[in-house]
């Protein structure tokens, strides 16, 4: 199911609260009925969603000052707020049992993140100079790559595929020490492998850094289960 908040909230919200008060309304008279969202009726106001949730760029409606203007609290299906002209990451679901997306806005913080995603988990193109603040656990991929990263601190200690290409990345401190999939730091600019992962289940992408790194410089740090691509693959 998919929630066009765009189109449940046409009339002027003039302050927080009432937003606040708006989208409970919304979600208590819309959606209740259907057994899809409960609202968690606590102090904190925060909003708990059950069920396949696909927000989007209609969660726009929802931001103020580039913040979210309601606090989400668990959600079990999939949360989006790509492109929405977010600053901050305050509002967000603690916890994403699908997917969770903040691509496309300009977060300099992952602070406000989910910490606990069961499915990918997807910050590219933000303004981030670190990975502080952000998921504890990613069942699936972690892909931060285009952004500013010159440090991987905070990310978790495993993952699915890791992906930080296109950054600023001097060396791999931080990185998952398990990557269950593949791990891609190409394009950076590493002259180190300190912190490399020590298992990597698929392939490793390490081209486009200023030293070259072979593969059995690599594979003597790292366990990889597949393929090194030290180089552009002929087929990019």
């Amino acid at each position: 199911m998919a929630i066009n908040v765009g189109k449940l909230i046409r009339e002027s919200i003039e302050n927080e609260n009432d937003l606040v008060q708006k989208a409970l309304e919304i979600f208590n008279g819309t959606l209740d009925d259907q057994g899809r969202i409960a609202v968690d009726g606590s102090v904190d106001g925060k909003i708990d969603i059950d069920g396949k949730i696909v927000f989007g760029h209609a969660l726009k409606e929802f931001v103020v000052d580039g913040k979210l203007a309601i606090r989400f609290g668990k959600v079990t299906g999939n949360f989006y707020c790509v492109d929405i002209g977010l600053i901050s990451l305050e509002g967000c679901p603690y916890e994403v049992g699908g997917d969770f997306s903040c691509s496309f806005n300009q977060l300099t913080s992952l602070d406000g993140a989910p910490q606990t995603i069961g499915g990918y988990f997807v910050c590219e193109y933000n303004q981030l100079t670190s990975l502080r603040g952000g998921p504890r656990q990613v069942d699936c991929f972690y892909m931060c790559y285009n952004n500013r990263l010159t440090s991987l601190e905070g990310a978790p200690h495993s993952t699915g595929g890791f992906y930080c290409y296109d950054n600023q990345l001097t060396s791999l401190e931080g990185a998952p020490e398990e990557v269950d999939g593949e791990f891609d730091c190409s394009n950076n600019q590493l002259t180190s492998l300190d912190g490399c992962p020590k298992r990597v289940k698929h392939d490793f992408y390490c081209y486009d850094n200023p030293r070259m790194f072979s593969g059995k410089e690599i594979r003597s740090i790292c366990d990889v289960g597949k393929r090194i691509f030290s180089k552009v693959p002929n087929n990019m």
